[in-house]
This record gives structure tokens, C-alpha cells and sequence, in this order.
């Protein structure tokens, strides 16, 4: 069931990114888009796997958890993404 709620999670980006591409250049465009969904998606959970060991967030499915430092990585995250935000937007 887990593969079948992340196809239907993915479905709506699959949506807009072929609304997205103009006429007669469709299997062009969109390759490069979803190539760049995809290096933006691998490229993401290589950061947040680098970000839980660097705070020291184990998370195990037999054993014990470490949960110790997950609000700091939880505040490094809210504060990144917020800085992201607004270091993308333009100033006029």
C-alpha cells in the first residue's frame, strides 16, 4: 500500500509538470523537468540523511531510537527552508 500512496502522491507534480511544456516540444521539456524532480528529490534525501547523522538522530526499525536532537534539526530545518524562501524571491 506504501508504493500505492506515493504514486498517488506523485501523480499531481506529474500533472502540472506536462502542463507545463509547450507544443511540439513536449518529450524534450518534460524530460528535463522530470530529470530535475528527480536530482531535486535524490538531492533531498541525501541532505536530510546527512542532517540526522550530523545531529545524531538515529532512527532504527529494531533497537532503540535517539530522538535526543531531533528539535534542533527540526528548528535548523524551519529556519533553512524560511532563509530558502526568501533568498529566492527577488528584491526590487
Amino acid at each position: 500500500i506504501r508504493r500505492l500512496v506515493e504514486m498517488l502522491d506523485f501523480m499531481p507534480a506529474v500533472v502540472l509538470t506536462s502542463k507545463l511544456c509547450p507544443r511540439r516540444m513536449e518529450s524534450t521539456l518534460y524530460s528535463m523537468l522530470a530529470g530535475f524532480m528527480n536530482f531535486g528529490t535524490a538531492l533531498a534525501f541525501n541532505i536530510g540523511a546527512f542532517l540526522l547523522s550530523a545531529f545524531q538522530v538515529h532512527l532504527k526499525e529494531a533497537g532503540p531510537c535517539k530522538y535526543e536532537n531531533l528539535w534542533d534539526l527540526r528548528l535548523t530545518d524551519s529556519v533553512l527552508t524560511v532563509e530558502e524562501a526568501f533568498g529566492c524571491t527577488p528584491a526590487e
